[in-house]
């Protein structure tokens, strides 16, 4: 109780200051409140690594252009004689004086200046490709905007595509993605490292197609893969990357897992529930542990049975733990919390 009201005390404090600052006119910051710091040479690997990624031809100019002095030409500073010498994943050597830096990226010689409590490119060449020195013709030079913070890449510039879409493949390829797209689930997995690109994540998007049995799966506009299923009729994603199935047809739950990032993520089974016999929907639970899966359950509603089944997940099979009678075709479930417990 007493850490309750330190904390309460601490809030209250925040808020004063806050309030004070609009009333006198002074800012948070000149009274001591301030948003969480990235330092000198975090700011710099950012922008080092939104600037390689448009010399390669990539991304979109408004975004790194925020990061570059408005007295400097963007074209400038894309140099197409030569392609980078940078390899590997070395780090680039960064000397800061005060408010200015000075950066060896493997041939790459740049400087910048801190404005505006942020570091801007004002000189130095960065070298690309022939594909870059394409690109560098068509930049429009002007300010980013607002709130934007990931560099959008086309799915192929070869073929002119910018985001893939049922459209695209009808149009390009004369094939439609789904016939008829029932149920859907996410995955998000984020890696974090100390250097550039400092964050990598996969999102993956999961549709039922239960017309032709499959599931479809991939990155928004980006990437699309299918998956061979007897029947979808139901499906649910946890944490940690299994994808668990209602197979209708097999009279089954079939578990998959997410292996691989990125593109390269693909799915393989890791085993079956095969006591149900019609699974109409799922519903996966963390138990209040969502860090911890050794403690996961899975419910399944199975309206043959007319019965909800409770499934303890192991890695490698799954053991029923309790079940629920008294429903008429049931066709949806879901888990919800309550004083902390499922």
């Amino acid at each position: 109780m007493k850490q309750f009201f330190v904390m309460l005390s601490m809030v209250s404090i925040v808020l004063t200051m806050f309030v004070r600052a609009g009333e006198s006119g002074k800012s948070p910051e000149s009274l001591g409140a301030h948003w969480a710091r990235v330092s000198d040479g975090a700011q710099i690997g950012f922008v080092l690594d939104e600037l390689k990624g448009l010399a390669r031809g990539r991304g979109s100019e408004r975004i790194v252009r925020k990061h570059v002095a408005r007295d400097v030409s963007m074209s400038s500073i894309l140099n197409s004689s030569s392609t980078s010498s940078r390899t590997g994943n070395a780090r680039a050597e960064v000397v800061v004086e005060g408010s200015i830096a000075r950066v060896n990226d493997g041939g790459n010689i740049l400087q910048f200046e801190k404005r505006n409590n942020s570091w801007m490119l004002t000189s130095g060449t960065l070298q690309s490709n022939q594909q870059a020195a394409n690109a560098t013709g068509v930049l429009q030079e002007g300010g980013a905007s607002a709130g934007e913070t990931f560099i959008e890449v086309p799915v192929s510039s070869e073929h002119g595509i910018e985001r893939l879409s049922r459209g695209v493949t009808r149009e390009k390829l004369d094939r439609a993605i789904f016939s008829t797209p029932d149920k859907t689930a996410s995955y998000y997995y984020a890696h974090y490292t100390e250097s550039a690109p400092f964050v990598s994540a996969t999102y993956i998007q999961f549709v039922t197609d239960p017309s032709w049995n499959r599931i479809v799966y991939g990155n928004l506009n980006r990437w699309i893969k299918s998956y061979d299923v007897n029947g979808p009729s139901a499906i649910t994603v946890d944490p940690d990357g299994r994808v668990f199935i209602g197979e209708t047809g097999s009279k089954r739950v079939l578990v998959l897992k997410v292996v691989g990032e990125g593109a390269e993520a693909t799915l393989q089974p890791q085993f079956t529930i095969d006591e149900v016999q019609s699974p109409t929907d799922l519903a996966h639970s963390d138990n209040g542990t969502p860090l911890n899966i050794a403690d996961d359950f899975l419910y399944v509603a199975d309206a043959s049975q007319n019965k909800i089944f409770k499934y303890a997940l192991g890695s490698t099979s799954a053991n029923i733990v309790a079940m629920f009678e008294g429903f008429d075709s049931p066709t949806s479930i879901a888990v919800g919390k309550w004083n902390g417990g499922d």
